[in-house]
């Protein structure tokens, strides 16, 4: 890349978004990559594109994806379509729409582009879960992170990931605060790394009073994925039920023990 750390004007990060040598930017906060020419901007966002690609999950078969250990049955359960030449599709809805709004596709070279408008759906999963009445659901980084997690738990607890990554994590809980809110808890499964850190607390900006927060061992695995391709799904759900209280930094936690009063 020749340029970094730039605004990005589809999502508003101050600085996700970068452009390489050939004129391509790409957000990582966002995930929308365009080719820049001049004055004029080409987006990878076209109606024929997204049209295909509709028609791609309208009828494609659920199948497993192997090297990350997952299921049908969760590929299914997401609307997840994973293609031929190892690339996946992963629809975003609006609380008014039976069809994608958008899809972020990730390539076989694991890279990532938005077609549609992701940026207006909710979080990804959400259309599968009504949110009245519910006690728990669970809120990963990734998708295929939530496909690992509602895998793991046997579809017992409802699952979501961010759409836009840990960066967003603030502005994707903003945007679904009425459909988190009917939750009584909300339980974050975030990467065991800095970023998840900081996604937690911009996750309590939001929502401190009902989170609660699994600390994932970055040993065993430093997210959903990992555990479940470690085989530790007991360990996992052992992490989940034990999820303390999110604390705000410097406030020790009622799961953690004190200091000795002298």
């Amino acid at each position: 890349f020749v340029r970094t750390k730039l605004s990005c004007d589809d999502c508003g990060s101050s600085d996700a978004r970068a452009v390489n040598s050939e004129g391509w930017s790409t957000c990582f906060s966002c995930n929308v990559r365009k080719r820049e020419e001049g004055t004029y901007t080409v987006q990878t966002r076209s109606t024929d594109e997204l049209n295909a690609l509709r028609h791609a999950w309208a009828t494609a078969n659920p199948a497993a994806i192997p090297d990350r250990c997952i299921s049908a049955a969760a590929v299914k359960q997401y609307g997840v379509v994973v293609r031929g030449d190892g690339s996946h599709l992963y629809p975003y809805f609006t609380d008014d729409t039976t069809q994608p709004v958008g899809f972020k596709v990730r390539g076989k070279d694991k890279a990532f582009r938005s077609v549609g408008d992701t940026k207006e759906g909710g979080l990804f999963g959400q259309h599968k879960y009504g949110n009245h009445q519910r006690h728990r659901i669970i809120v990963t980084e990734g998708e295929l992170d939530a496909l690992a997690a509602w895998q793991i738990t046997q579809g017992k607890v409802p699952v979501v990931s961010l759409r836009s990554g840990a960066a967003g994590a603030g502005r994707d809980f903003k945007a679904s605060y009425e459909f988190l809110d009917g939750f009584e808890e909300i339980i974050l499964c975030f990467d065991a790394d800095e970023a998840g850190k900081a996604a937690v607390e911009k996750a309590a900006d939001v929502f401190a009073g009902k989170l609660r927060v699994m600390k994932l061992d970055p040993k065993q695995g430093k997210d959903a994925n990992d555990y479940l391709k470690a085989g530790l799904t007991k360990e996992f759900t052992e992490l989940y039920w034990s999820a303390s209280q999110y604390t705000p930094k410097g406030v020790l936690s009622v799961d953690e023990p004190s200091e000795p009063l002298i």
